[in-house]
């Protein structure tokens, strides 16, 4: 039985299990959850499959799984060759504990980013984002990247793990509405979004999916304000 991946293609935890489903060249069928149109997430089907409501979710045989950063350190535990020396999750304690670290430490990135763009009172609730007094911890997430790769080439190693598939879904998640952001004082951090960029699961997942949907918040944000204004 193939695997069966849940998602929304504007989801960047979706992204994420997404790409590494690719990466790792795992057979799977995706079924696409409206989350802004029918709402299928809050359908009585679709809470049956994954009472938690949202995406991503993956079920694969009698096994429901849901949370990308879970997601993606089983998938890896599974299907991942046992003779791949640089494994995208590590299987060394110490090694598996960094990837482990930072998947923790970017819940908390995506957090900010949905707090500061005010992404959920955007799509559901008819309010207008950004929340300025939130930028800070916006900006926070690229120093800490950008620190982290003065140490090696990739986020916690100098070969590509998961965590560089999760944090690059949190650079992303930032481009989607602020395409202006200035690289100049990450010098580091641009050159590995770059090398993220290259990787062709990486490259087939996210395409065009950044202007995408900068164009449909910003539309949203428009007839938001307008519906409030009158």
């Amino acid at each position: 039985m193939v695997l069966t991946f849940y998602w929304h293609p504007l989801s960047p935890p979706a992204k994420v299990v997404w790409s590494v489903l690719e990466a790792l060249a795992i057979p799977y069928e995706k079924k696409y959850i409206d989350l802004l149109g029918k709402k299928d997430q809050k359908s009585p089907e679709y809470l049956a499959i994954n009472p938690e409501g949202k995406v991503p979710y993956i079920v694969d045989g009698n096994f429901g799984l849901g949370e990308s950063r879970a997601i993606i350190c089983y998938l890896c535990s599974k299907y991942e060759k046992n003779d791949e020396e640089k494994k995208l999750y590590p299987t060394e304690l110490n090694a598996q504990f960094k990837v482990n670290e930072l998947l923790f430490q970017d819940f908390q990135f995506f957090t900010n980013i949905l707090e500061y763009f005010n992404i959920v009172g955007v799509l559901f609730r008819g309010e207008t984002g950004p929340i300025p007094g939130r930028w800070p911890a916006i900006e926070d997430i690229y120093i800490r990247l950008e620190r982290r790769l003065t140490q090696q080439e990739y986020m916690v190693s100098d070969y590509i793990t998961v965590a560089d598939y999760s944090a690059f879904a949190v650079v992303a998640g930032i481009e989607y509405l602020l395409a202006e952001l200035n690289f100049d004082k990450y010098p580091r951090l641009l050159e590995w979004k770059k090398k993220m960029e290259e990787i062709p699961a990486v490259a087939f997942c996210y395409g065009d999916s950044v202007a995408k949907f900068r164009k449909m918040f910003d539309g949203i944000v428009a007839a938001n304000k307008e519906k409030n204004a009158n």
